[in-house]
């Protein structure tokens, strides 16, 4: 029975080394599709789009753009409702980052 046990682990740790690698590769290649440039767009002039801490409202917010700041697109989520949340990175002083709804946020083209 003991016996048993060792060849199970050994061939459950050989697996896990084994898939690791291309767990890790296709994160990493899923990554690669983001560093967009964009711009945060807002209804109004001088419209504060609140910067939360997680993909959510539930949190604080750690700080707000306006209409036209750069940003830098650094991953993105799926919204319960529909639609994304981007984790963006300011380009200017600053730098800080955070997510902010996709309806804030025009991506610019890819080259």
């Amino acid at each position: 029975m003991i016996r048993l046990k060792q060849i199970l682990i050994i061939l459950l740790t050989v697996v896990i080394f084994l898939c690791l690698p291309i767990a890790i590769t296709e994160a990493t290649a899923n990554n690669q599709s983001f560093n967009r440039t964009a711009e945060l767009i807002s209804p109004k002039p001088s419209y504060e789009i609140y910067i939360y801490p997680q993909p959510n409202q539930d949190k604080k917010m750690v700080g707000y753009g306006f209409g036209g700041d750069k940003v830098t697109v650094i991953n993105e989520v799926d919204r319960n409702n529909g639609g994304f949340w981007y984790l963006v990175k300011f380009s200017k002083s600053p730098y800080f980052q955070g997510w902010v709804e996709d309806n804030y946020v025009a991506l610019q083209k890819e080259e």
